[in-house]
């Protein structure tokens, strides 16, 4: 586990900004384990 639930909970939010900008996407195709992730910013 990287962060507790308590931890995430913190970082959720309602209010989001507005968006601008560029964005910038990484994707992690897995390896032996088969599990894959992505993350926008």
């Amino acid at each position: 586990m990287l962060i507790t639930p308590d931890e995430w909970q913190q970082c959720e939010t309602d209010t989001l900004p507005p968006r601008q900008g560029s964005v910038v996407i990484g994707i992690d195709l897995g390896g032996s384990a088969s599990m894959t992730a992505a993350a926008f910013c």
